[in-house]
């Protein structure tokens, strides 16, 4: 269940954070705790649920970090919900379930606070954004500086056995960059939808199979 819980939330778009952090641990320095029942609820209703993975979707939306790493409640709004309904409705339970979690504490504790999440699925592409305008260019690169920095860190300790990680998680760290265009940070994570469907199922059957046992 550990592995599938972290597993969808990855292949929902929310890779860096939930392949980077467990690197430190579940809480920081600066006291933030992750919230898992948010995480395992989902996982599970995904789980008894026969979605079509291959659908398109589009789902964005804008919120504002709290001191915890949370989306504010009254302040996240869904801007775009496009393509299957199904499929749709279950990033945005993604996107909801990550909120109350807490996994974005360390992007609040690099400066971000307002951000707008994009997650979507053509015939060829998946993939997943983050936006966060800031208030210099400086400031900016700073941020996009230290997202990189730790993923090539997370890669570099997988690749020194410090800290193994798992195929798929490799693959979309991989995939992952962060990047600044004028004051707005972007973290985009991209992979070919058929990959992204592969993942899916596979982790889906394994969690199903596990359970039987």
């Amino acid at each position: 269940m550990k592995r599938f819980v972290n597993s969808i939330f990855l292949l929902c778009g929310i890779a860096l954070s939930l392949a980077a952090f467990p690197v430190f641990g579940q809480e920081t320095s600066n006291g933030f705790e992750i919230n898992k029942k948010p995480l395992k609820n989902f996982a599970e209703s995904v789980k008894a649920k026969n979605l079509d993975w291959s659908k398109l979707f589009s789902v964005e939306a804008e919120t504002v970090l709290t001191k915890e790493g949370k989306f504010d409640k009254e302040k996240t709004k869904f801007t775009k919900t496009e393509g299957d309904a199904e499929l749709v409705e279950a990033v945005k339970q993604a996107f909801k379930a990550v909120g109350e979690s807490g996994w974005f504490g360390y992007l609040n504790m690099q400066g971000i606070k307002e951000v707008k999440l994009s997650a979507s699925q053509n015939s060829e592409t998946f993939s997943f954004s983050l936006f966060s305008e800031q208030s210099t260019l400086e400031r900016a690169n700073v941020i996009a500086s230290g997202v990189n920095g730790l993923v090539h860190m997370v890669l570099l300790l997988d690749k020194n056995g410090a800290k193994k990680l798992g195929e798929d998680e490799i693959k979309l760290l991989q995939g992952a960059r962060a990047g600044v265009q004028e004051k707005t940070v972007n973290i985009n994570i991209s992979l070919s939808a058929s990959n992204f469907q592969e993942m899916v199922k596979r982790r889906i059957n394994e969690a199903k199979e596990t359970k039987a046992k």
